[in-house]
């Protein structure tokens, strides 16, 4: 249990814990959240709660922009 998957996931990329990518699973929320700000029921034992966490390289992504510009 956990209060949200999200939440979780971006403790761990602040904290440096997560280099590329990570999926977080949890049982149950406590503090689920859903699209627009709504709240998100994550009762124990109903379902399975995950958030896919991917952090980009920016170098990479820059190099592969200035490339491109390079090529117009």
């Amino acid at each position: 249990t956990v209060d949200s998957t999200n939440e979780v996931a971006k403790r761990l990329i602040q904290a440096g814990l997560i280099q590329r990518h990570a999926w977080i699973l949890a049982d149950a929320q406590t503090a689920g959240k859903g699209t627009q700000g709504r709240q998100w029921q994550s009762p124990p034992g109903a379902g399975l709660y995950l958030s896919v966490a991917h952090v980009h390289p920016f170098e990479w992504l820059s190099d592969q922009a200035s490339l491109s510009t390079s090529r117009i």
